[in-house]
């Protein structure tokens, strides 16, 4: 069984190594499919890319 997620990001980025999405509309619903689940990732621009990460206390 491939994984859901796979189609929605580009691999990882150069700079920060993090896994990269085109859109943040793409990120958001890779965190809510099955990667990050009930985590509170939130999506944030790196460059010209997304990323997922975890709300600033």
């Amino acid at each position: 069984m491939s994984d859901p997620s796979a189609r929605l990001n580009l691999g990882r980025c150069p700079d920060c190594g993090r896994v990269r999405y085109e859109t943040r509309a793409k990120a958001r619903r890779a965190a809510r499919r099955t990667l990050h689940r009930g985590t509170h990732m939130r999506p944030y621009a790196c460059g010209g890319y997304w990323h997922l990460g975890h709300i600033a206390p």
